[in-house]
């Protein structure tokens, strides 16, 4: 992060937020549970991830960060509505467990109340055979 020109990092856990100022005014960024543990390497501490809720000047969206099919989606809904949501796709097979189907996400993104989905793929692996 040394050559980054960003400051003030900060890690969230889930239910946690913080503002972050921008050229253009605050946005506000909240970290939500999603479906998946694991590690980058083999050495590395076991974690979990998020998902999170960016709000400005009264508008939501969605980021679904790396997840697998979940229901926790549904404990968004009360906190919406969502122009969109950014759900992953991909990599899912032979690895359902940790990553969704088309068809998931979007079922995710409905439960959430989101209006617009707007995928995002997980990189491939050269033992991944899907689409």
């Amino acid at each position: 992060m040394k050559s980054s020109q960003l400051s003030n990092i900060s890690e969230l856990n889930w239910g946690e937020q913080t503002t972050v100022i921008t050229g253009s005014g605050e946005v506000y960024v909240e970290a939500f549970e999603v479906n998946l543990w694991g590690r980058r390497w083999p050495n590395d501490r076991e974690c979990g991830y998020n998902g999170c809720v960016l709000r400005r000047e009264g508008k939501a969206i969605l980021f679904g960060g790396d997840t697998a099919m979940t229901t926790l989606f549904r404990n968004l809904r009360s906190g919406g509505p969502y122009a969109a949501a950014i759900m992953p796709i991909g990599a899912y097979d032979p690895w359902i467990h940790a990553h969704c189907t088309p068809e998931e996400a979007l079922q995710m993104a409905d439960l959430a109340g989101a209006q617009l989905v707007a995928p995002t793929t997980t990189p491939p692996s050269n033992s991944a055979t899907n689409p």
